[in-house]
């Protein structure tokens, strides 16, 4: 059986969609230079859902933590589960 995780995956998209459309398009073109990619490449891997991890690491950090590397893939950078003992 094969489960499709598009809808959700695009969904994951939502809050870096938000931050990416609020800057002015100059911006736009620095955000994306600093993260190492295009406004073009941004917007299709935003529209299928697919982030790599290392653009979702340089999203995060030139974001300043605004949108995180766990929020485009936690299936990669999932919450760290606890340790025996950890509260």
């Amino acid at each position: 059986m094969t489960i499709d995780y598009s809808k959700s995956n695009v969904a994951r998209m939502d809050k870096l969609r938000s931050y990416f459309n609020a800057l002015p398009l100059h911006e736009r073109h620095d955000f994306c230079r600093r993260c190492g990619t295009t406004i073009g490449y941004l917007r299709k891997a935003m529209s299928v859902g697919q982030i790599g991890p290392k653009l979702a690491a340089a999203i995060e950090l030139h974001t300043n933590g605004f949108v995180t590397r766990e929020d485009l893939r936690p299936d990669i950078f999932g919450p760290i589960p606890l340790l025996d003992g950890d509260s």
